[in-house]
């Protein structure tokens, strides 16, 4: 079903869980995975669609 309106705003926060309870985590895996994508100079997004939930990596691109 995708993630609650209500918990999207939090989902990048450190121990955060769905309101829902359909969360078995203890929140750290989108921090975390948020926190190294940022350090690498990216952004992390995420939406619902029809089937779930999409997250959207976007890293710069390095040519040397």
């Amino acid at each position: 079903p995708g993630i609650p309106h209500v918990d999207q705003i939090d989902i990048f926060q450190k121990f955060a869980t769905s309101a829902s309870g359909n969360s078995s985590g203890v929140g750290l895996g989108l921090p975390i995975s948020a926190q190294i994508i940022r350090l690498l100079g990216g952004e992390i997004k995420a939406e619902n669609i029809e089937t779930g939930s999409r997250f959207t990596i976007t890293l710069p691109l390095i040519l040397s």
